[in-house]
């Protein structure tokens, strides 16, 4: 841009002085050396020249340069560059993998370069592939593949694509290959561009899409189950399956010609409805009636589900015949209509009831007896009037289908006693417990009446016995009385003598206990019970009155659990068993009694149903006379004896027998003629029964005393004297009345201050039982009890409804009348 008058004659320097490329090109040149730079001027682009300019013997004259324009190259140099950043970047980048080929000759090529996808895909690192040649990398059962389609592009001048698969570190790969030739301007090929387009997954997936179709399609085929394939939208059938076709009794061929109206027995318009349902998935499940080839009509369930089938939604479904199955529902409901009717006609009560206590079913009878409908409400409230469920309530154990188990209750709704048979059955499809109400309380009082008849025949049995002890004790208390009037001036002897008699008032008493015990009536009443202190007072009492000729032996174990039981019959079975063996004993032998807990599978070897998971059993045992095998089979037989006319009854072992069935428990029978008798009684043993442990009795000096005030009414003298001291011992304060009037009186005048009144009943004037009438007017709280040597059982039931705290069997033991003193006193309302 300046003039040549202000070029010529100037300094290089001044003139480039801003332009230090070219103020360097003209001092390389003036040292001897050419010089090359670029410059820009403006969009121009030039490549500057400087050399020397020099005359002979070198030296330099001056400089000569030359400006070539290279504006155009420089274009298209930068256009180069970026096209081969971008191819570059887009060798990097793209998802295949790509690499360069040189070639030396048609057979050898050696890798120039690969992008990254190549070596991720190869798991080959660069340096082994990049340099080396294609058989040095690609595994040799793929090379000659390999090789051919190299050739084959070469030669071809085009582009060449093929499926391979190679084994690489990474796997074996399958890829889509494509090679294509790059040729120079001799037309030599001098490259190869590859690409490889990884299929792998897509191999598999394809692979794994015509496995599945096999599978499914082989399923279809043999699937057991009537499969058809239905177009919603028409109804046409597409497919068929083997079952379908033998089921319906058309070919296939021929059902895939038909549609479902053809065989549905329902309209066109409900089958389309049904159709679309299961095409939304409203509804799967359809019950039909299907038609046959041969004409005859069937029940079916169907289930449809939607798939497609080359793009269509199409229903899958599966038929099931239901034909028996709804003939059996019908007679089921036929059935289920009958055995209402035969329910509601039985005589008995009846109720059906489920897990939760809900009455299900409640019988005609049930309702009249009741004057109720139970139905809809809870067992407990119809039964007790009460908001809970009984503690003992079979339903808390769970219902087992079929399990029957019988129960006796006594004053659930009505003053009567019922025996309750349970079984666990299905009713409404739910787990319930049909129960039928057996009224069976005037057989009860049969029964007791029976009992009762036994224990006056059984005490006739003892009487001489008993007589025979009594002699004994009354010669023995004659004899040291005697001794008492001889030696009164000897202390020592008085002591001895004073003992003696002591002990034998005590066998007379005891004994007498145990007869009134044993000859009252009592309730029938199951409460938890000792066996070991059951087989101790038939001990007892057996000691006193059996020949001195039978051994009595006894063995108990030294844990044995509670059983629920009624002691007064469970007493006279024992007794009658342990009569039978002293008689099968004439001349004398050996009386055995066993007691020991047994597990349900030694109980269940010989009964099945045994089903508690352990039993006491008894066994008492004879060295008698035995029984025969033909005896064996009618022993429990009422009235049947094999005893002399005039010895038996033929009642006791029937007895037994009754009184076993009652207790849910078994009796068992071994003998052997000239080798004795064992009979073995199992009574179950209730869960929550607690294992109880032998105990000494307390003695008296460890029972509690007391402060309170006791009205003691007694009209003998001697007694009542006796009592006074006894109470006074334990530290009480005691007012005492000698008959009913007088009671009367005295507490009328004292009641603010008697804790308890402890009255007989055989009083002059007024009896026990008058006098405890007058005392509940005057204090409806007032606490007596009532001591007597035998009360009626209807007249003990009713004062112990009316208040009546206790009673007590006479004659008096101190040790009793103490603890049931001490007993009310402390019980958690007593009434003062």
């Amino acid at each position: 841009g300046l003039e040549q008058n202000q070029v010529v004659g100037q300094s290089a320097f001044d003139i480039y002085k801003d332009y230090p490329e070219i103020t360097n090109a003209i001092k390389k040149a003036l040292a001897g050396q050419p010089a090359d730079f670029e410059s820009n001027i403006g969009d121009a682009s030039f490549m500057n020249y400087v050399v020397p300019y020099s005359f002979v013997q070198g030296k330099i004259f001056g400089l000569v340069g030359v400006a070539l324009d290279v504006t155009e190259r420089k274009k298209i140099e930068l256009e180069l560059k970026i096209n081969e950043q971008r191819l570059t970047s887009i060798f990097k980048m793209v998802g295949d993998s790509i690499f360069l080929l040189e070639v030396e000759n048609e057979n050898t090529y050696r890798f120039v370069s690969v992008n990254d996808m190549f070596l991720k895909t190869t798991g080959l690192p660069l340096e082994s592939i990049v340099g080396q040649y294609v058989h040095q990398v690609i595994p040799e059962p793929s090379l000659v593949l390999v090789l051919n389609r190299y050739q084959q592009a070469i030669a071809e001048k085009t582009i060449v694509r093929w499926e391979e698969t190679t084994h690489y570190p990474t796997g074996t790969l399958t890829g889509e290959v494509s090679i294509s030739p790059v040729f120079d301007e001799n037309n030599r090929c001098t490259y190869l561009v590859g690409a490889v387009h990884d299929v792998t997954e897509r191999k598999h997936a394809e692979e794994a899409l015509r496995e599945s179709q096999e599978r499914y399609r082989k399923s279809f085929e043999d699937h057991s189950a009537v499969k058809i394939i239905l177009d919603p939208d028409t109804g046409a059938i597409f497919d068929v399956n083997n079952a379908a076709a033998e089921y319906y009794g058309w070919s296939r061929e021929v059902l895939k010609t038909m549609t479902i109206h053809q065989i549905n027995t329902l309209s066109q318009e409900q089958i389309n409805n049904r159709m679309s349902d299961a095409l939304t998935n409203i509804q799967n499940q359809f019950e039909f009636r299907h038609r046959r080839a041969d004409g005859s009509i069937r029940d079916v369930e169907v289930f449809s589900s939607r798939i497609k089938i080359k793009g269509k939604s199409v229903l899958d479904s599966i038929v099931h015949d239901i034909t028996e199955r709804k003939h059996a529902e019908e007679e089921l409901r036929t059935s289920h209509a009958f055995n209402e009717m035969l329910l509601q006609a039985i005589p008995f009560g009846m109720d059906i009831v489920d897990e939760d206590g809900t009455i299900l079913f409640f019988s005609n009878t049930m309702k009249n007896n009741l004057k109720t409908d139970g139905t809809g409400q809870t067992c407990w409230a119809v039964y007790k009037d009460d908001k809970s469920q009984c503690l003992d309530c079979p339903l808390r154990k769970g219902i087992e289908i079929g399990r029957s188990e019988t129960v006796e209750v006594t004053n659930i709704f009505t003053n009567r006693t019922f025996q309750i048979n349970h079984v666990g059955i299905m009713y409404q499809e739910k787990k319930a417990m049909l129960e039928v109400f057996v009224d069976v309380t005037e057989q009860r009082k049969l029964q007791n009446q029976f009992l009762q008849s036994q224990k006056i025949q059984s005490i006739g049995t003892l009487a001489g016995g008993i007589a025979h002890d009594f002699n004994n004790i009354l010669g023995i208390i004659i004899a040291y009385s005697s001794l008492l009037e001889r030696g009164a001036e000897n202390k020592k002897k008085i002591v001895e003598c004073s003992t003696a008699i002591n002990k034998a008032v005590d066998r007379g008493a005891a004994l007498v206990r145990q007869i009134l015990t044993f000859a009252r009536q009592s309730d029938v009443a199951f409460r938890p019970m000792s066996v070991p202190d059951l087989v101790h007072e038939i001990i007892s009492m057996l000691n006193e009155t059996f020949p001195k000729v039978i051994e009595i032996r006894c063995t108990i174990e030294e844990k044995i659990s509670l059983v629920n039981a009624d002691h007064s019959q469970m007493h006279q079975a024992l007794l009658n068993l342990c009569v039978n063996a002293r008689d099968a004993m004439p001349k004398g032998g050996i009386l055995s009694i066993n007691v020991e807990m047994v597990e349900q599978k030694i109980v269940q070897a010989r009964f099945s149903s045994a089903s508690n998971e352990f039993y006491v059993s008894i066994s008492v045992s004879d060295t008698g006379t035995g029984i025969d095998a033909k005896n064996k089979l009618q022993i429990f037989d009422p009235f049947f004896t094999t005893k002399e006319k005039g010895k038996g009854t033929g009642l006791g072992l029937s007895v037994v027998y009754g009184v076993m069935q009652t207790h849910h428990g078994f009796v068992d029978l071994e003998s052997e003629v000239g080798k004795g008798t064992t009979f073995v009684l199992y009574l179950p043993i209730p869960q929550t029964t607690d294992v109880i442990q032998k105990q000494m009795p307390q003695t008296f000096t460890e029972i509690a005393s007391g402060t309170e005030t006791i009205l003691l009414v007694e009209d003998e003298a001697d007694l009542r004297n006796y009592l006074q001291t006894i109470l006074i011992s334990k530290g009480y304060h005691v007012l005492t009345a000698v008959d009913g009037i007088d009671a009367i009186a005295k507490y009328a005048e004292y009641k603010n201050e008697i804790a308890l009144v402890l009255s007989d009943v055989g009083l002059p004037k007024m009896t026990g039982v008058e006098e405890f009438l007058k005392l509940h007017e005057i204090n409806p709280r007032v606490n007596v009890i009532l001591a007597s040597g035998f009360l009626e059982l209807e007249t003990k039931t009713k004062l112990f409804q009316l208040g009546i705290r206790e009673f007590i069997q006479k004659p008096y033991n101190s040790f009793e009348v103490l603890t049931e003193i001490r007993k009310i006193l402390d019980s958690p309302n007593p009434v003062p």
